[in-house]
């Protein structure tokens, strides 16, 4: 299990993924409102991998100010919700 935070092109592809599946897909939430002016080239989203190939969980960090960070766009792969996979991925890399 690795989580990476970045805003790599793969990383967030993998992101983009998650919340298309979560979202989009599986919540019935048009595309053009779950993808929004905040997804640029230089945002940063982390993202837990299970495996080198397997994206489970994700969350897109907002800048508010400086050193604070808000969490959006939060989504978990529905097999590996209930878990706590993200959030003590986040604790455990901080």
């Amino acid at each position: 299990m690795k989580i990476i935070f970045s805003a790599s092109p793969a990383n967030r592809a993998a992101a983009y993924a998650l919340r298309q599946a979560v979202f989009v897909e599986e919540r019935g939430i048009s595309a053009d409102v779950e993808f929004d002016v905040k997804d640029t080239d230089q945002r940063e989203y982390a993202v837990l991998y299970l495996q080198p190939d397997l994206p489970i969980a994700t969350l897109r960090l907002e800048p508010q100010a400086d050193h604070v960070m808000r969490f959006g766009r939060v989504c978990t792969r529905k097999a590996y919700r209930g878990h706590g996979w993200l959030g003590s991925s986040i604790i455990d890399s901080g």
